[in-house]
């Protein structure tokens, strides 16, 4: 795993003795072109037997030209926002999205992590929503609060397995009847609206709304029973901007 493993300005020029350019093309490419020789390195000879994790960050930075893909995956430290209920511009979450998109088609190992109000579960699913759509293979979400373990029930979510496989961009998941990004699985449908409007879908039939219970840090006892996900049968929802729905065929 390799922390912080982006161009160094994306990180703020301001935090360096010289302080780095704010914006400089050939600087960040230089940067990028460093950044994916040491992929390959770590790709070779003693330590190619072991998984090569960069930290993108965020991974919004609309310059940015490093490639990845040489990668076994790359560490998302801020999905869907950027964090503690502060949220991406839609076409930052769209950029995102597509980014992760582009390594999980390849089947490369997602690391998605956001840091979280537990108390704010309107921001967990949205980000949970957001997970599910560009899920893949090897994807895996962390919900972030501080040192000490946690937990949160909507991780055992039994939504089953994408239906469509994986979409080529997030447009492609774009459901322009319910105006929302939408993705079917197995036991049930996703619904995201990252907009900056508020959305009622009317559903056509009834489904099982989740809704987590508790969640956070897990207490000394190692007792999280109190921490479940109900059901909540609907027919339509309302979505306000950044928000997510998911939605099951059945009571499990």
């Amino acid at each position: 795993f390799a922390d912080s493993f982006n161009v160094p300005n994306y990180l703020g020029a301001d935090r360096y003795v010289p302080s780095l350019p704010g914006v400089d093309p050939d600087f960040e490419s230089q940067w990028a072109v460093r950044l994916q020789a040491f992929i390959q390195f770590a790709q070779q000879g003693g330590l190619a037997r072991y998984h090569f994790i960069p930290n993108a960050g965020s991974w919004v930075t609309t310059r940015d030209p490093t490639d990845y893909s040489a990668a076994d995956g790359v560490m998302i430290e801020g999905l869907a926002g950027w964090g503690y209920g502060s949220y991406f511009e839609l076409a930052d979450w769209q950029l995102q999205m597509d980014r992760i998109l582009s390594l999980a088609r390849q089947e490369k190992i997602i690391l998605a992590q956001q840091y979280i109000d537990p108390e704010d579960v309107g921001e967990r699913m949205f980000v949970l929503g957001s997970y599910l759509l560009v899920k893949g293979r090897y994807s895996y979400l962390n919900f972030e609060v501080g040192m000490l373990p946690e937990w949160f029930p909507e991780y055992g979510l039994p939504i089953g397995s994408p239906v469509d496989g994986m979409p080529e961009n997030i447009a492609a998941l774009w459901d322009a009847a319910w105006n929302v990004y939408r993705r079917n699985y197995t036991a049930g449908v996703v619904l995201v609206n990252p907009t900056n409007t508020t959305l009622t879908i009317h559903l056509g039939s009834t489904y099982n709304q989740a809704l987590p219970n508790g969640g956070g840090f897990v207490p000394e006892d190692g007792n999280i029973s109190a921490w479940t996900l109900s059901y909540q049968p609907v027919t339509q929802v309302t979505l306000a901007p950044n928000r997510a729905a998911v939605l099951l065929s059945s009571v499990p």
